[in-house]
């Protein structure tokens, strides 16, 4: 339930700045916008306002007391998850939810009680979550059990008069996003845990998709999204529920597989590499027994490889899901669009088979800081994002590559920095050959995965030109834009940036680190 939030007039892609208030302010504010027809700036639909207020008139008729209204958190969200609290109010340790309903619907309680008490786990904080149900009464969550327990209201009302409101406490930094966002390569014990859960608009995906899935009809889906909107997570989910049907989903990862990847196949998942898909072998990897076929980053598979997959599933009636982000490449080969070639190559399919088209475009993962830094990295000024805090970002200067190599090897080693670097052609001499053997991991071996805190070295090789665009100023084997891309999107918390020999480009990446201090 989205319910009002105090916040400042912004932007639409800032963040809102929520601050605690008063719940009959609350109720009342909300209660002016519908009546002057501007709802869509309240957050709280008519039938929610009269949630509200009933909890209101029953705290009132049982003497609670004055400062029992005051100190809520109405609507908190938290960044960039998407997860929403209607009441939430902190004291130093300890943090009361109350969820509103409008009807009695136990399956559903117990549902978000659960979900809210794994939200609150990461904070250490003692917490108390309650449901008041319009026309019912309060229900409190029993962890022990996991189940809702109904109580008399006097048992809220004294839970509320004894906290002290600690008016200081800011959420936002409390919820850490990352903390939420169970990776399936770097996190893979907790996302075989189910420790995750996925937005609203991924769960509208899969519920669509298993809706055409459980129809058993042939058809296709196709999944672009940028990097940071959790695709990787969402398609891994929708195979792990699959699999719970005691169905066979087989996984495609067009690159080198992970760790991750290993421990899952470990775990009896089928996924194999692109590398394996040839003429002689695509009627033994999509066999009979395969009951879905999802290819992850499909944009970079050869056409020829794409041509086998999608014959071969298409003439054994098997559901194909194809995810992409055409602007994730390595190469300049490594872009299509999934669904456009489709339509081009393979008309008679295209026509005939249902495709189901998606666009995840809300950034889960990405930090939103280091996202405006990224953006006016490559493109000076691009992003307009004035309020980024860009002090997660570090740019360091080396005169010598061995320094950095040295420095870098540290800071993996001891502080859990990950060092990420370009990839250099095997067939012939590269300008990224010295780095590439200097330090740390390659584009390639990194598909798909994110970390923490990434560091990566930038040489002579890159200048920016008149337009204010960052470029390689030598032709590499692999695509020196595409890789630093992927470089860049895979830090998740910090950026450490390390320049060495290019005093030029080290000036200009502190100057558009300064625009935002």
């Amino acid at each position: 339930m989205c319910l009002l939030f105090e916040k400042h007039l912004m932007c639409e892609d800032m963040i809102p700045v929520y601050n605690p208030t008063n719940i009959i302010s609350a109720y009342q504010t909300a209660l002016k916008f519908h009546q002057f027809r501007l709802g869509n700036q309240s957050n709280l639909k008519p039938n929610e306002a009269h949630t509200l207020f009933e909890l209101i008139e029953l705290l009132k008729a049982n003497d609670a007391d004055t400062s029992s209204y005051n100190g809520y958190y109405v609507g908190y969200e938290i960044a960039q998850i998407g997860k929403e609290f209607d009441l939430l109010r902190f004291s130093e340790k300890a943090v009361i939810n109350i969820e509103l309903k409008s009807e009695l619907n136990i399956e559903k309680i117990t549902k978000q009680m659960i979900q809210n008490n794994y939200y609150f786990s990461f904070l250490g904080f003692n917490v108390v979550i309650y449901t008041f149900v319009s026309g019912d009464g309060v229900y409190v969550f029993d962890a022990a059990t996991k189940q809702p327990v109904k109580i008399d209201v006097s048992n809220l009302i004294d839970c509320l008069d004894a906290q002290i409101v600690d008016y200081t406490i800011n959420p936002d930094k409390l919820f850490i996003p990352m903390n939420y966002l169970a990776s399936p390569f770097n996190n893979t014990v907790a996302f075989l845990r189910d420790e995750y859960f996925l937005t609203s608009h991924q769960q509208k995906i899969k519920s669509e998709f298993m809706a055409n899935f459980n129809s058993k009809k042939q058809f296709i889906t196709c999944i672009s999204a940028n990097a940071g909107t959790g695709k990787t997570l969402l398609i891994y989910d929708i195979a792990k529920t699959i699999m719970c049907m005691n169905k066979k989903p087989l996984i495609i990862h067009s690159g080198t597989l992970n760790q991750g990847q290993e421990i899952l196949q470990g775990n009896n998942w089928a996924i194999c590499p692109i590398k394996s898909v040839k003429d002689d072998t695509i009627d033994i990897i999509i066999s009979p027994e395969i009951d879905l076929v999802i290819l992850d980053e499909s944009q970079r598979t050869r056409k020829e490889q794409l041509d086998l997959i999608i014959k071969a599933a298409n003439g054994r009636a098997i559901p194909v899901l194809f995810s992409y982000d055409t602007k994730q490449f390595l190469n300049i080969n490594e872009n299509t669009n999934v669904y456009a070639y489709i339509e081009e190559a393979h008309p008679a399919i295209f026509s005939s088979v249902p495709i189901l088209k998606y666009k995840l475009t809300d950034k889960i993962r990405t930090n939103k800081n280091i996202a405006s830094f990224i953006t006016n990295m490559l493109i000076i000024g691009e992003s307009k994002n004035r309020d980024a805090d860009y002090s997660k970002v570090a740019v360091e200067y080396f005169e010598h590559l061995a320094d950095a190599s040295k420095y870098l090897s540290s800071l993996e080693r001891n502080h859990g920095w990950k060092g990420i670097t370009f990839t250099a052609s095997r067939h012939t001499p590269d300008q990224f050959d010295k780095l590439s053997w200097a330090y740390g991991e390659t584009a390639h071996k990194v598909i798909g995965q994110e970390f923490k805190k990434v560091t990566l070295i930038l040489n002579s090789s890159f200048r920016y030109n008149e337009r204010g665009q960052l470029e390689v100023n030598k032709f590499s084997y692999y695509s020196g834009d595409g890789m630093l891309y992927q470089i860049l999107t895979r830090a998740v918390d910090e950026l450490k940036i390390i320049v060495i020999e290019n005093w030029e480009l080290y000036l200009k990446l502190i100057e558009i680190k300064q625009m935002n201090i």
